[in-house]
């Protein structure tokens, strides 16, 4: 026994740190000769079984939605040619703008000279 409150008064035994398995004939991943260390840092488990239920969560949980968020940084390309495109837009837009200040301002002066 080893008093966990109180390790000073009964210190573990060099022995007690290798413990053989309890049943040699069951297969297990672990050694007969591994350390609790070993059989600790791995949690005891044998074999993990991970396998996600995803059905089962929403029918038990119904959210209303389900988004992620992808955390990126943003390259070098990406940013040229966001630049590119709010270029792009600009020129269309000033050329959209002059052409109808052009058609008003002729508007304007042809409809003063009548």
């Amino acid at each position: 026994m080893y008093n966990v409150d109180m390790p000073d008064r009964l210190v573990l035994p060099e022995a007690a740190l290798v413990i053989s398995i309890l049943n040699s004939l069951v297969p297990s991943r672990f050694k007969p000769t591994d350390s609790l260390a070993t059989l600790f840092s791995q949690l005891m488990i044998e074999e993990w079984n991970i396998q996600g239920d995803f059905n089962g969560y929403y029918e038990a949980c119904t959210p209303d939605s389900c988004t992620y968020t992808q955390v990126q940084r943003l390259n070098i390309i990406s940013i040229i040619t966001t630049i590119v495109n709010l270029a792009g837009g600009l020129v269309i837009t000033l050329r959209l703008f002059v052409q109808f200040s052009v058609k008003f301002v002729h508007l304007i002066t042809t409809h003063s000279r009548n």
